[in-house]
């Protein structure tokens, strides 16, 4: 697989890589039955972004290892949802559809950084109808990550390197 021009929108039936905090998902059977909307919660760099865009990776193109690399390796965030293109293009609103589009890292690059693709259609505005749209949006993204969605472990991906990231003594941390 190759990437596409920046901007440009992703084939359908790929899979897309969202790295999550283990507070933010429960799970039966490896099966979600809960998916807590803020892991789609735009990041300032995503929200500064042109166009604005949750970033997230093709799991084609990028394993779970280089997207917790490229992550910045945060040790919070222990497990991927894997959602298809599909599902997330189905997510729409009054305002519009999703889509999801080719977009650059912000700034890493390394193995892995070619796969990165963001959605794209939300609406930024500070204005109640604008914050009202993005959590029924958030919500919907969550919605379809639980029922079409597929959860992985970073740790059982790339332990040794998650595990070597940890301090010692360290307890978790409860921040976004």
């Amino acid at each position: 697989m190759t990437r596409g021009r920046e901007g440009d929108p992703i084939p359908s039936g790929l899979w897309l890589i969202r790295l999550v905090r283990e507070d933010w998902f429960e799970a039966e059977q490896g099966r979600l039955v809960w998916v807590d909307p803020h892991a789609f919660d735009l990041s300032s760099d995503d929200k500064k972004a042109t166009p604005p865009h949750l970033s997230l990776f093709v799991e084609a193109m990028t394993t779970l290892d280089q997207a917790w690399e490229l992550g910045g390796r945060n040790i919070r965030k222990t497990h991927a949802i894997l959602v298809p293109v599909g599902a997330v293009r189905s997510v729409s609103s009054n305002a519009g559809s999703l889509d999801v589009v080719w977009t650059r890292t912000g700034g890493a690059a390394g193995p892995g950084s070619c796969g990165h693709v963001g959605i794209v259609g939300w609406q930024l505005g500070d204005d109640a109808a604008s914050k009202k749209r993005r959590k029924h949006v958030r919500q919907r993204l969550a919605d379809a990550a639980r029922e079409y969605g597929k959860l992985q472990s970073i740790l059982a991906a790339c332990g040794p390197m998650v595990q070597s990231a940890v301090p010692a003594n360290s307890e978790p941390d409860n921040g976004p």
